[in-house]
C-alpha cells in the first residue's frame, strides 16, 4: 500500500511541466510553471507570479508589476474568454485589477519546509472580482 509519501512523490512528479500554484505558509501564493524538484522536495517553479494579501502590497511591487506584459500574462496564466484577450479595453481592465496584489517574481526556489499547498491550475477570473 502507498504511504502519504509515496502519494506526494508521484503527484509532484506527475505535474512537473505544468502551471501550479503553490501556497505557502505565509499565505503567499506562487503561479508558474513547475520545471524542477529535488530530492529534499524542493521546488523551482518558471516564470512566476506572486500573490500577497493585499494588506501587505508595498510600493515596489507596483514598479515589479511592469515586467510581465499583459498577452503573456492572459495566454499563460489565466483563463480568460478569447473576446477579453482580444480587445485591449477589456484586457487592461482586467490587467489592472489583477495586478492589485500579484507581481512578476521570474524564476524562484521554493523550499518544501515553507509550502502548505500545491495544485495544478491556472488563476481563475472569480479570485480578482
Amino acid at each position: 500500500m502507498a504511504t502519504y509519501e509515496d502519494k506526494k512523490k508521484e503527484f509532484t512528479n506527475s505535474v512537473i511541466g505544468k502551471m501550479v500554484c503553490i501556497e505557502l505558509n505565509d499565505d503567499r501564493k506562487i503561479y508558474g510553471q513547475l520545471i524542477c524538484v529535488d530530492k529534499q522536495r524542493n521546488m523551482v517553479i518558471n516564470d512566476s507570479i506572486t500573490e500577497v494579501d493585499i494588506k501587505y502590497n508595498t510600493p515596489i511591487n507596483k514598479d515589479l508589476k511592469i515586467y510581465l506584459r499583459n498577452d503573456i500574462l492572459a495566454k499563460k496564466y489565466l483563463e480568460l474568454p478569447e473576446e477579453v484577450i482580444n480587445n485591449s479595453e477589456k484586457l487592461e481592465k482586467f490587467n489592472e485589477l489583477f495586478r492589485q496584489n500579484k507581481f512578476w517574481s521570474g524564476n524562484v526556489i521554493i523550499a518544501d519546509k515553507h509550502m502548505r499547498k500545491i495544485y495544478v491550475t491556472k488563476i481563475s477570473i472569480e479570485q480578482n472580482e
